[in-house]
């Protein structure tokens, strides 16, 4: 995402993710978004970027080591749609490893 999107993302969630003290975040992308919910624009973005957030407070009564999660670069050139998104569950997440 541009700066611009960034600031938009960070200031719509940061409020809401500061209430609590340890969170679990997990982002989808492109594909793995489209698998939840279909996208049809007209006329046709030569790029798409789907970014959708899902969030928790996390369980801290252990320590965990989590595999650093890849962000994928996407092309910006032409017409461009960003769609950004993301839910907060109600449940604490309890990572098993």
């Amino acid at each position: 995402m541009n700066n611009k999107e960034q600031q938009d993302f960070i200031t719509f969630w940061v409020p809401l993710m500061n209430q609590n003290e340890d969170i679990f975040i997990h982002f989808l992308f492109n594909e793995s978004c489209n698998q939840v919910a279909s996208l049809s624009i007209t006329p046709k973005p030569d790029n798409f970027l789907r970014v959708y957030m899902v969030w928790s407070k996390a369980n801290t009564t252990k320590s965990y080591q989590l595999k650093e999660q890849q962000i994928p670069s996407n092309k910006r050139n032409g017409f461009t749609v960003v769609e950004w998104g993301g839910v907060q569950l109600n449940e604490k997440i309890k990572i098993e490893l």
